[in-house]
């Protein structure tokens, strides 16, 4: 059962706009615009959901029954709301990860609210002392199983996540080892699968953005899919960045990127006839 809607309106977060990038729909006398946003973080977007009025005061409960928990004072209801952004990863357009409510129109006042798997409510406790970035990683690794790789130089990388998120902490852990290399070989390999944090098993893990030492990776596009893990290819003459950076994908196939520079800030698509140099590991 949900809460005494009242008379204000709802967010009715399933609206998205059509092609022409505008969506309307009216809750309780109150027209709402949805359009298409931007965010600060590389693979995510919202949709933005702003009234037809300075400000307005919302029902805490969604069109859909969902509930919006704590965050601000008002119990039933949260008053000069300005706007309400829905946040998507652009690997799953259908579920969204994250709430932001943003009261008096600054960007300061906006409070995030995540849900868990199989629940009603949208919290803002288990959030409250992320920012933006950090809320959108901890419920993108939660929701989809997405986490970021940072590079930390030629031969060694991680999952990112900030010391205040908890999710790769709780569910997986990865595990690193280094093939010998032929006899004669100058290249070095190392390797990282993705484990379960309780059972050691594969766990099921896709990788949202890559980073070299916290600087998004902007020419890397990772596949959707769920991998297995991935490596990283190294010769003596390149130290701060790999040569090489392979998605190792479940079921088989990998998608590889080169690095072009010394500095890291340019990485290619390897073709095919170039991946068969590297697959005797």
């Amino acid at each position: 059962m949900s809460r005494n809607r009242g008379n204000n309106p709802q967010i009715n977060i399933s609206k998205k706009p059509d092609d022409s990038g505008k969506g309307e729909y009216t809750s309780h006398g109150t027209i709402f615009a949805v359009t298409n946003g931007t965010t600060n973080v590389p693979g995510f977007f919202k949709l933005v959901h702003k009234p037809n009025k300075s400000q307005v005061t919302l029902n805490r409960t969604l069109e859909d029954r969902d509930e919006i928990r704590g965050g601000f004072m008002e119990v039933n209801s949260i008053s000069d709301v300005k706007e309400v952004s829905v946040y998507y990863w652009n690997g799953n357009l259908n579920d969204p990860i994250l709430l932001g409510i943003t009261k008096d129109g600054r960007p300061e006042n906006t409070k995030y609210f995540s849900k868990g798997n199989n629940v009603r409510n949208w919290m803002n406790a288990p959030i409250e002392h992320l920012n933006e970035q950090q809320a959108l990683d901890e419920q993108n690794c939660y929701k989809n199983n997405a986490v970021v790789f940072n590079i930390r130089d030629s031969q060694s990388g991680y999952l990112r996540e900030s010391s205040r998120a908890t999710c790769i902490q709780k569910t997986r852990k990865i595990r690193k080892s280094r093939p010998t290399p032929p006899p004669g070989s100058e290249y070095n390999v190392t390797t990282y699968r993705f484990a379960d944090i309780k059972y050691n098993n594969t766990k099921f893990t896709k990788i949202s953005r890559v980073t070299l030492n916290g600087i998004y990776i902007n020419d890397i596009s990772p596949p959707r899919d769920a991998l297995e893990g991935i490596r990283l290819y190294s010769y003596p003459a390149s130290v701060d960045v790999p040569l090489m950076i392979e998605f190792i994908k479940q079921g088989g196939g990998s998608t590889f990127y080169a690095s072009k520079n010394g500095s890291g800030g340019n990485w290619v698509p390897v073709d095919e006839g170039s991946q068969k140099f590297y697959w005797w590991w």
